[in-house]
Formats: C-alpha cells, structure tokens, sequence
C-alpha cells in the first residue's frame, strides 16, 4: 500500500467518526429527565424539545452531507462540488468552519430558501439536497402544527369559552334575537364563566374525584359564601358540605325578578355578592338583603306561596337550594330545623308588623 493510499485510509476513517453525531440526540433524554424530576410537563420544555429536534435534524443532515461529499470525490475535488466551491478542501481550515458550513447548508436547503454555496452538480448531491426538503418541509409542518396546538394548550378552559360563544351567537343571530337583549346574553356568560368554562359538575362527580377531594375544593370554592352567610356560622363543616354540595350558582342582572310573588318558592337563595330587595306586588320596598343574606326559607318552611316579589338590585351572584335539597338536609338535621323553622316564623312576624304598622293612619 502506497503512502497515498495509507492517507486516504486514514482520511476515511476520520470519517467514520461521523458516528458520534447521534450523541446529540442525548439532548431529548435530558428533557425527559427534567420532566420526569419536576413530575410535570412544562410549555417550555416542550418548545426546547421542538427546537432541538429541528437542530438535531439539521445537524445529522449537514455532517452527512459532507460525509458523501468527502468520501465520493477525495482526495481530488472538482470545482463545481459544494466542498471545493466553500473552500473545505484546504488544509489548516478548522472544524468550526466545517461545522457551521455544513449546518448553514443544511439549515438553507431544509427551510427551501436556497442550496448554501449553489446549486447541486453531481447526482449523489441532487439526491442529499431533494432530501433534504423533503425532510425540511415535514419538519416545518409539524412544527406550525405543534405550535398551534401548544398556543390552544395555554389556554384551554378560554378557548372553550369562545367556541360556546361562537355557538350561542350564532343562535342568536339564527333566531333574530334583539341586538339589545343579545348583549344582555353576553354579558351573562361573561360574568358567569369569567371568559373560562369548566365544567364543573362533570369534574366533581364523586366517581372522578374522591369524596374527601370533592369536599375540600367545594368548601374552598364557597368559602366567601360561608363566612358571609350568619346561617352557617354556628353550624357543623358537614351540615355546611351538605349545604354547599347541593348548591346551584347562578346570576341575575338589575331589575330581573328572582322569586314572584303568588308563585311557589322553588329554593332557599343565599346572595354571595349583590343586593336585593323584596317589594309588594303594588312596587313597595319590604326589606333590602345585601352580600351574606338569603330568603326564600320562609315560604319552604310553611309551605305556602311567596308574598312579595325578589327583584335584584345588582348584579347578582346567587346561590339556589332546591326545595327537595332543601327538605333532604334539614331531614338529616333535626335541630338545625328547628333552628330554621323559628328563624322563618320570626322572619314572617316582623313581616307582618311591618304591614300593620304601615297601614295604621297616623294621628296628628
């Protein structure tokens, strides 16, 4: 074997260690790692994960590229390949060179906004290069794709909101609906959801999470109703569970009538935030009922039909007991009953004096 010979081995197998380019896929493992310890999956991470796998790609693709490049035209490179064209051949040119040469190239021909140095001459590199795109064009899809689906990720519960919003205004448009009222409508999902939707029943059913779960999040989830309703304070945490567990939230807006009159009370309502009053069918104020105040036990308790007329003042953040619940919790309660019971009738004798009182002509 000639000196020239034994060079050009030596060369070749230089080349061979193209083989440790696959260590940079340990990168990926890292992530994992990092996933793994912190036990959750990370925005960021992901995006660094997408991003190394398009430099990983470009990386593979530019060292072998020069990999067929050398091996195909050593130790003679005509002038119209890429390697003689970018001056690789000389000797004394550093690897740093190389390198960058190589991933410019690749990273050109991946994103198709050109071929680095030129355009391919011989046929081994017409090939690398339709490669190449292709696998750049994969890679750019699935990357506007992932990234479309991480951008509907961070914010799912909004994303929800504005597809049952799309639904419900194409309804109403559907339907004619005044342009007045429509936005009366809206305004009621955006008070009621916040702009997010969580479905929270379906979320709180006792077979998805577990009991003592469900009733920590919902003695969270009420707790400024809690402390402001004087009904709960003497009360046991599991009367209150059993109280807010049946609970149904629900909005009302200025002037809209919650409970009327001559109708039967379907529930016990506890106002959370807002202002009420009860009026007289003739329009007369009987009593105002702020933040922390509840009515409707009075009717429930004496089964008989409402006398005045619940009309919210303000927006209003109600919570509604049904009359079943209503009747199941204080069945399981006895004393807290009988608690409610005397609150009622206290309740409809100073209704009562009230009355009398306003009907008594005054003496001059």
């Amino acid at each position: 074997m000639t000196d020239v010979q034994k060079i050009h081995a030596l060369r070749v197998l230089k080349v061979l260690r193209l083989i440790e380019i696959f260590r940079l896929a340990r990168f990926a493992r890292y992530t994992w790692f990092m996933e793994a310890l912190f036990w959750k999956r990370s925005k960021i991470l992901e995006m660094f994960n997408i991003v190394m796998t398009i430099f990983l790609m470009a990386h593979w693709n530019g060292c072998l590229q020069y990999a067929i490049c050398f091996m195909e035209h050593y130790p003679h490179f005509p002038p119209e390949v890429w390697i003689f064209r970018d001056g690789l051949h000389l000797g004394g040119v550093s690897v740093n060179r190389k390198y960058t040469r190589c991933i410019f190239r690749a990273i050109s021909q991946m994103l198709a906004v050109g071929y680095g140095q030129g355009p391919p001459v011989t046929t081994s590199e017409t090939w690398v290069v339709m490669a190449s795109m292709l696998i750049g064009i994969t890679l750019y899809t699935l990357f506007v794709a992932y990234m479309a689906r991480l951008v509907a990720s961070l914010d799912y519960s909004g994303t929800k909101y504005d597809a049952m919003i799309s639904g419900v205004k194409e309804f109403m448009r559907f339907h004619k609906i005044p342009i007045p009222l429509q936005r009366r409508v809206l305004n009621f999902y955006d008070h009621k959801y916040r702009r997010k939707f969580f479905d929270n029943e379906k979320f709180l059913k006792r077979n998805i999470v577990s009991p003592p779960l469900r009733k920590e999040i919902l003695m969270f989830s009420c707790r400024h109703l809690v402390r402001n309703v004087s009904f709960f304070k003497d009360a046991s945490t599991e009367f209150i569970y059993n109280i807010v567990s049946r609970l149904k939230f629900q909005v009302y807006f200025p002037r809209e009538i919650i409970v009327h009159a001559g109708h039967p009370t379907d529930g016990m309502y506890f106002i959370e935030h807002g202002k009420v009053e009860t009026r007289l069918p003739e329009g007369e104020i009987v009593e105002k009922i702020t933040e922390g105040g509840y009515f409707g036990e009075v009717s429930l308790v004496f089964n008989e039909d409402q006398e005045t007329n619940v009309v919210a003042v303000d927006l209003c953040d109600i919570y509604r007991l049904s009359k079943l619940a209503f009747q199941e919790v204080l069945n399981e309660y006895p004393q807290i009953k009988s608690a409610i019971e005397n609150l009622a009738l206290m309740r409809k004798q100073q209704r009562k004096r009230t009355s009398i009182k306003d009907e008594t002509p005054s003496r001059s």
